[in-house]
Order: structure tokens, then sequence, then C-alpha cells
């Protein structure tokens, strides 16, 4: 189960380091710390997942949208 862990978050941290490159090439982010930003994007959204996981739907809708 770890390998398939490590591969979901591995994934993940990919996605969101192209989503700040992204934006530091359309002068929306500073070019600084690209790979710890993507690591605290996704610890971000992991925590709130873990966090809202027991709200009902209408609270959860605030929160994502």
């Amino acid at each position: 189960m770890t390998g398939v862990l490590e591969s979901f978050l591995k994934h993940h941290i990919q996605f969101n380091w192209k989503l700040i490159q992204q934006g530091i090439e359309n002068g929306e982010f500073k070019a600084d710390h690209v790979e710890q930003l993507a690591v605290i994007i996704e610890s971000t959204i992991i925590g709130l997942s873990r966090l809202s996981s027991g709200l009902d739907r209408g609270a959860l809708l605030l929160l994502y949208v």
C-alpha cells in the first residue's frame, strides 16, 4: 500500500508543480521554491479533505467552491 500512496502523492505534487510553473510563466507567481510550494498545496488539500470528512454536503460546498 505504501507504494500506491507514494505514487499517488508524487503524481499530485507533479500536477501542482506544473500548475505553479504555469502561474510563473503567466507572471502570477514568483519563480522561487516551486517544489516546496507544490508540497504545501498538496498538504493543504489533504488537510482540508481530512478535516472536512464529517461535514454535511452544504458545508463541504462552501469549503470547496
